[in-house]
C-alpha cells in the first residue's frame, strides 16, 4: 500500500511539473504591445488571456523577435490607377465596401519566417469576421502582402484587402497566427 501511495505522489509531482512548464511556455508566446507615440498608453490592453488588443501604429512584438505593425487603413478603389482603368471582375457583396490594411512584419528571430495573409480576418462592429478579399491577378494590388520567407532581421510591408460593411467605422483586424496569441487591432 505504501509503495502505491509513493508512486501516486511521484506521478502527481510529475503532472504538476508538466503543468508549470506548459504555463511558462504559453507565457513565452504572448506578445507585448508598444503603443504608437500618438496613441494613449491605455490603448494597448489585454481583454483576456487568449488575445491582446492594439491600435493602428502599435507594434505587437512576440518574445521570439517576430513583430507586426498595422500602419494604416484606407478605402480600396475598384479601378486600377493605370491610364486604362480596369474594373475588377470581382466586386464586393451588396452592402459592403473594400478596405485595405497596410502591415509591416519584422523578423527579429534567428531563422526565416513567412507572414501569412490567411491568418488575418476583418471583424465588423457586429462581430462578423471575414476572410481577405482576393482580386484576380489582372487587378491585384502590386503592394499585396507576400507570404515569402522573410530572412532573419528582415522586414516586409504589404497590404491585405477585405470586405467591410458600407457604414461601419468600428472595424477590427484579427490576426490568428498558428501557435501564437491572437491579436485584435482596432482600426477606429
Amino acid at each position: 500500500m505504501r509503495a502505491w501511495l509513493k508512486r501516486l505522489g511521484i506521478g502527481c509531482g510529475v503532472l504538476i511539473a508538466l503543468f508549470v512548464a506548459l504555463v511558462i511556455y504559453s507565457a513565452s508566446l504572448t506578445p507585448t504591445v508598444t503603443p504608437a507615440m500618438s496613441m494613449p498608453a491605455a490603448a494597448a490592453t489585454t481583454p483576456s488571456s487568449s488575445s491582446i488588443t492594439a491600435r493602428i501604429g502599435d507594434r505587437v512584438r512576440y518574445p521570439d523577435g517576430w513583430s507586426m505593425t498595422v500602419q494604416r487603413l484606407e478605402e480600396q478603389a475598384l479601378r486600377s490607377p493605370s491610364p486604362r482603368p480596369i474594373v475588377s471582375p470581382k466586386t464586393p457583396s451588396p452592402g459592403l465596401r473594400l478596405v485595405v490594411v497596410t502591415l509591416r512584419f519584422d523578423n527579429g528571430t534567428s531563422t526565416g519566417m513567412a507572414p501569412d495573409s490567411d491568418a488575418f480576418k476583418m471583424q465588423d462592429a457586429n462581430g462578423v469576421r471575414r476572410n481577405p478579399f482576393f482580386m484576380s491577378s489582372s487587378v491585384a494590388r502590386p503592394d499585396a502582402l507576400q507570404s515569402n520567407q522573410l530572412a532573419p532581421n528582415g522586414f516586409v510591408v504589404g497590404t491585405i484587402v477585405f470586405e467591410a460593411p458600407q457604414d461601419d467605422r468600428r472595424l477590427t483586424l484579427v490576426y490568428q497566427p498558428r501557435r501564437r496569441t491572437e491579436v485584435l487591432v482596432q482600426l477606429f
